[in-house]
């Protein structure tokens, strides 16, 4: 009887799990924007039956997010505010850009919802941790450096940088403070990935947080995986992605059908991630981006490339181990940096990283019931406006970028 109990009880899950299964969002693939090429290009239609980044957090570090607009409602979970501002990340500040985290967040996972932009990783959440006092251009560095501490004592699985500071005139091109937290990440089993840059084609200057050990480095390419004309020249370009003619939506809900930026293949790539976190929960951070680089599709014949790395990102790649085997020994540039630079300092980094915390963080680990409840009630807000939603027909936005 045991048995059968068990059987029925698996039964009533995967029924439950039907309910809201992937297949809802592939059929979103037919109302998104045409401007979403990127989806075509990563097979997405074919990886969402199997993935949509359930279960993942991917902690957005910019202006913070507006947790309010109908394609990111229940999408954002309370997060932080590292610029002083009494916020806990769910507000945009940046006038400057119209929202560059928001424009961020709902790449990772933007519902279908008026303005029809699909997120890459549509299940996945957002931790949103404000690191600007304004405008993106004066974001700080000590709150980017507290933010990537905030978000990985804060149930991150992915950390998404879309910015860079000029590290040109800086000894390893990396602050020490910069590159403690991106290793104080890594040894919580969390992916960090920042953009390369967007001055290749002027001064090229070497740009952190991705010129740090232990950060997947992006570069931007087009549709015909050509390299963005400004995308960074530098030997720690790690892989590529699409960040050229991507849309993206504004804090003020309007929806830009094109754009260009590492930034944009940054995001794009941390909702790629959150697809390989959910369908491979027991995979370290190690592991995803030692795939990522032995998958990735060569732009140039001598590797890495400096203004593509290793390749373009192919997220079914990373996906299928079984028909894209790759070995233990393949080679892991970001973590041999890291290695290095941890072995400088005395201590080893698990091929896993660690999956708890130090004894004497502990206490900043653990989330606040305020947290829990914000949680729980973003979720109960996304099923409410899911079933509003489904029985109204969607509307497609033709707004234009602003020259």
């Amino acid at each position: 009887m045991i048995p059968a109990i068990r059987r029925r009880t698996a039964a009533a899950v995967i029924s439950a799990a039907m309910a809201m299964s992937p297949t809802a969002h592939v059929s979103a693939l037919s109302g998104a924007h045409v401007d979403e090429w990127w989806l075509d290009s990563w097979g997405i239609s074919r990886i969402w039956p199997t993935t949509t980044g359930s279960g993942v957090t991917v902690a957005v570090l910019d202006s913070g997010v507006n947790a309010n607009l109908p394609q990111l409602s229940g999408r954002v979970l309370p997060g932080g505010d590292m610029s002083g501002g009494n916020t806990d990340g769910r507000k945009d500040l940046d006038e400057e850009k119209d929202g560059h985290g928001t424009a961020m967040a709902a790449l990772i996972a933007s519902q279908p919802r008026g303005i029809r932009l699909v997120g890459v990783a549509p299940d996945s959440r957002i931790l949103s941790v404000r690191v600007s006092s304004g405008p993106i251009g004066s974001i700080a560095q000590p709150a980017t450096v507290d933010g990537i501490r905030f978000a990985t004592d804060h149930g991150a699985q992915v950390i998404s940088i879309s910015l860079g500071f000029n590290g040109e005139m800086i000894p390893a091109h990396c602050p020490a403070d910069f590159q403690a937290a991106i290793a104080y990440a890594a040894q919580h089993n969390i992916v960090v990935i920042a953009a390369a840059g967007n001055s290749g084609n002027g001064l090229n200057p070497h740009e952190y947080p991705a010129s740090c050990a232990g950060v997947v480095a992006v570069g931007a390419v087009d549709e015909t995986n050509r390299p963005w004309a400004n995308t960074q020249r530098q030997d720690y370009v790690t892989v590529s992605a699409p960040g050229v003619r991507v849309g993206w939506l504004a804090s003020s809900g309007k929806y830009y059908p094109n754009g260009w930026r590492t930034s944009m293949a940054t995001a794009l790539t941390a909702g790629g991630v959150a697809l390989v976190r959910s369908a491979h929960p027991e995979m370290s951070a190690r592991t995803i981006v030692q795939r990522m680089i032995a998958t990735a599709n060569p732009t140039a014949n001598s590797l890495p490339d400096s203004r593509t790395g290793y390749g373009v990102f192919r997220i079914h790649r990373v996906l299928d181990t079984a028909g894209f085997p790759v070995g233990a020994n393949a080679p892991n540039p970001v973590y041999q940096r890291l290695d290095q630079w941890m072995a400088l300092q005395g201590i080893t980094l698990g091929s896993r990283g660690m999956q708890q915390p130090h004894a004497k963080d502990k206490d900043t680990n653990h989330k606040s019931l305020g947290f829990i409840i914000a949680s729980v009630a973003a979720i109960v807000s996304e099923a409410l406006i899911s079933l509003g939603i489904a029985a109204r027909s969607r509307k497609r936005s033709s707004s234009k970028r602003p020259q």
